[in-house]
């Protein structure tokens, strides 16, 4: 909000780069829903997967980080951004979470394998976040 008043108006650049980046957080907020799914349902609190389960909330993982995996691959094709930013470079480092969301939807589905694949989908997207920032600050900040 603050960005759109000091730019005079709402910048299209910005919300076509905040699309990836919030479906990416839902696959977080899903993600770190799914280890309490039986607290959750005991406890009576309705979150996404004690409504869906957790292969079908692991299903939305999947397309979630898919679409912005290939949200973030489109904008190379946009001009509206800083020729140095390479979105296809984003979008392949992007894949770091895609494919443990994939990888998250087999396994045996006890307690212990759901525990163990939702870190590993919440290590991917802290790892994509660092390569990200690594590959954004060496782009923008070198001269």
């Amino acid at each position: 909000m603050g960005y759109s008043v000091m730019a005079g108006g709402p910048d299209i650049r910005i919300l076509l780069f905040s699309v990836p980046i919030m479906l990416l957080q839902l696959v977080f907020i899903i993600n770190v829903e799914i280890p309490d799914l039986r607290e959750d349902l005991l406890g009576g609190k309705m979150t996404l997967p004690v409504h869906l389960g957790v292969r079908d909330s692991r299903r939305i993982m999947i397309l979630a980080s898919a679409t912005a995996t290939v949200m973030l691959a489109l904008l190379s094709l946009s001009e509206s951004f800083s020729p140095g930013i390479n979105f296809l470079v984003i979008a392949a480092l992007s894949l770091t979470v895609t494919i443990p969301c994939i990888h998250s939807l087999y396994g045996s589905g006890d307690r212990e394998d759901v525990a163990s694949k939702s870190e590993l989908v919440m290590n991917s997207l802290i790892v994509f976040g660092m390569l990200d920032l690594i590959y954004l600050t060496t782009v923008l900040v070198t001269p």
